[in-house]
């Protein structure tokens, strides 16, 4: 998993490098999941939905959106992962 904040532009901005990195060390055939994180954040997101689907669909990663601290979409996230495996 590449987890950025959605809060964050910059964290965004390095997605491309962090999973350049994970395929470097673990090879090309490697699930990954960009993950936006603080999505429960709305009044702070510098990072739409929209733009994340996109980079994923760059990289060919999985996409989805969570909120650790809420919950929400934390199980989705190891569901749609593991069903990739």
């Amino acid at each position: 998993m590449v987890v950025y904040d959605v809060t964050s532009r910059p964290s965004f901005v390095n997605t491309a490098r962090w999973v350049e990195e994970v395929r470097a060390v673990r090879g090309t055939d490697v699930v990954i999941a960009l993950v936006g994180n603080k999505s429960d954040l709305v009044d702070k997101r510098q990072v739409s939905i929209e733009e994340g689907d996109a980079r994923a669909r760059e990289l060919g990663a999985l996409f989805i959106e969570t909120s650790a601290k809420a919950g929400f979409n934390v199980g989705a996230l190891f569901k749609k992962v593991a069903a990739a495996l």
